[in-house]
């Protein structure tokens, strides 16, 4: 598992932000009410699970994270701004994922 401190920090604090983000639509007693709320809570736990599961599984903690921010868009299409960082976290984390040489790359 190779992340380094910048990304396990962007990763940290994007999950403490989606579950403060989590924790207060729950406490909200409008939002409590709201038809959507079981996706809307389910889309933001998988971004969080994406996130952690990305430290030393990019390729899963991505499409975890993509699954969670589909469906919270689906239910909480107003807060777009809001769901931007975990595609741009979890997309760098995956860019900077060393990857494995072929056997024949190196030198055996």
């Amino acid at each position: 598992m190779r992340i380094s401190k910048a990304q396990l920090a962007a990763v940290g604090v994007a999950a403490i932000y989606y579950a403060v983000l989590l924790v207060g639509l729950m406490a909200s007693p409008s939002f409590r009410e709201w038809a959507s709320m079981p996706i809307a809570s389910l889309g933001l736990g998988l971004c969080i699970a994406g996130l952690l599961i990305a430290i030393p599984r990019p390729q899963v903690g991505f499409l975890v994270g993509m699954v969670g921010t589909g469906l919270a868009f689906v239910s909480m299409w107003w807060l777009l701004p809001f769901y931007l960082p975990l595609p741009i976290i979890l997309g760098y984390r995956l860019a900077k994922e060393p990857r494995a040489l072929p056997p024949s790359a190196r030198g055996s």
